[in-house]
C-alpha cells in the first residue's frame, strides 16, 4: 500500500488527517505544499486543487472522511 498526502500548514483538515494516520499507524509520504511549488504542481497534475489531497495506490481522494478512509485502507491492506 502506498499513500501520499499533500498538505498545507494552517489547514485544520490536514492536521486532523495527519493525526488520524499517526494514531492508526498508517505509513504515508507527507508532502507539505505550503511553500513548495514543485509538490504543489505535482498535486495539481494529479487532479488535486485543495488540501488535504491523498493518493492511495493511484486512487485520488479529494477530502478527508475518516469512515471512508477506514474502508479504503482496509481494502488496500489486503486482510483488513
Amino acid at each position: 500500500m502506498k499513500l501520499t498526502v499533500y498538505w498545507r500548514q494552517h489547514c485544520p483538515a490536514c492536521r486532523e488527517l495527519l493525526y488520524y494516520l499517526e494514531r492508526k499507524g498508517v505509513p504515508y509520504e507527507g508532502l507539505d505544499v505550503t511553500h513548495d511549488a514543485e509538490h504543489f504542481a505535482q498535486m495539481m497534475r494529479l487532479g488535486g486543487f485543495a488540501t488535504p489531497y491523498m493518493v492511495l495506490d493511484g486512487q485520488p481522494i479529494t477530502y478527508f472522511d475518516p469512515e471512508k478512509l477506514d474502508v479504503l485502507l482496509s481494502q488496500n491492506n489486503g486482510d483488513g
